[in-house]
Parts: structure tokens; sequence; C-alpha cells
């Protein structure tokens, strides 16, 4: 997973499949969905199998490059940014070759 803190379209925690610590407080009917999708997710993640890796990169990006706009000011920029750069790709790739043999 490849997660860049400016990104405004996903919230960081949700993006790194990870509880958040306002949402473990939020006892809503939103809340209740929240956890339960998180744990389905994780427990998908964490079933038995003979071997699984999760990683997770924290990227962040120089957006300063692109002037202030609404796209930079909403998030949009950092969320589009994985979209359109294939350097990240290669750099798992690259990093972590026995991942994809």
């Amino acid at each position: 997973m490849l997660i860049a803190f400016q990104d405004g379209y996903v919230p960081y925690h949700s993006a790194r499949i990870e509880p958040s610590s306002v949402a473990s407080l939020d006892s809503s009917k939103r809340g209740k969905i929240f956890h339960e999708m998180l744990n389905n997710l994780l427990g998908q993640i964490q079933s038995d199998s003979d071997h699984r890796v999760v990683i997770r990169c924290d990227v962040n990006f120089n957006t300063a490059c692109y002037g202030r706009n609404l796209n930079t000011l909403i998030g949009r920029t950092a969320h589009i940014e994985f979209l359109e750069s294939d350097i990240f790709a290669k750099f798992i790739m690259w990093s972590f070759p026995e991942l994809f043999r």
C-alpha cells in the first residue's frame, strides 16, 4: 500500500487500513459500520495462509510545484499523483522483487 498524507480524498488511517482513535470513540451507526468494514478487511489479511506480507509505504509529495489551487487545497493533487506516476510502482518492484515472483 502506498499512502500519501496529503491525500485529501481518502483519510490517512483508512488508506492504511488501520483503526482511528476518533473512530474508536464513535458509537454511532456510521462508526459501527466503519469498524465492521475495518475488521472484515483485517480479517481477510490476517486469515490463515502459508505466507502473507503487507507492506505500508508512506510517501510525501512536494505539491508546492503545482502552485496553490483547489486541487492542492483539497488533496486531489496527491491522490492523482499515485495514478499518474509510475515511479512508486517501480520503486516497490525494484525494492521488493521477491514479492513479484
